[in-house]
């Protein structure tokens, strides 16, 4: 989502498919209020970080859980190399096959046609793997070192200024996401620290 402030310095929030240029596809839900959102975050994220144990025993857990899912689609993206390299040893066998007028033109280009679809099946697959590997997000304990330092500070003098100052910092250690529902006026939110929780902008 993006922001925006209006003439009266209210800010919202915008989803960034809310604008006249994705026609059909135009996004309308409305825009969340700034004042309302943040502070539900803010809270959120200091309850996380002030319980030490739970908030690093659940990244211990999400970082096995990503290591795992990272092996899967590792391992997933070597087996497609492998057929790939099959196949196209396929082709140029068929191909050779085909000059020495081992078979006719229409059997050699069906045949052609097959494996080439396999082909392009296998990159669309491939780059859906790729997506999904690059969105599994892993806190490397580098990270973590620097997150405990941060930590740290913000407990240290837990004020409201202390805690402003460090947030964006904090907010990407800990890979906030927040997805708002338009209908129900309430906003989930999640990071790597396990679990997620619905906040209500109506109470």
């Amino acid at each position: 989502m993006g922001g925006w402030t209006n003439s009266y310095g209210i800010g919202y929030y915008k989803c960034r498919r809310n604008y006249p240029s994705f026609y059909e596809m135009r996004c309308t839900c409305q825009s969340p209020r700034k004042d309302k959102i943040e502070p539900l975050v803010r809270d959120y994220v200091r309850e996380v970080v002030l319980d030490e144990e739970e908030l690093f025993r659940q990244m211990h857990r999400k970082r096995k859980e990503a290591k795992r899912a990272q092996k899967v689609l590792v391992d997933s993206l070597a087996a497609l190399d492998i057929q790939d390299e099959r196949d196209r040893h396929r082709l140029g066998n068929l191909l050779d096959l085909y000059l020495e007028s081992g078979i006719a033109k229409d059997t050699y280009l069906q045949k052609k046609r097959r494996i080439e679809g396999a082909l392009e099946k296998r990159e669309l697959e491939r780059a859906d793997l790729k997506a999904r590997l690059g969105g599994v997000g892993v806190l490397s304990e580098d990270d973590e070192r620097e997150l405990r330092k941060l930590r740290d500070k913000i407990v240290k003098g837990l004020d409201k200024t202390d805690f402003d100052a460090k947030r964006r910092l904090l907010l990407e250690f800990l890979k906030i996401r927040c997805i708002w529902d338009d209908q129900t006026r309430e906003l989930t939110v999640s990071g790597i620290f396990g679990g997620e929780r619905i906040l209500s902008t109506t109470s």
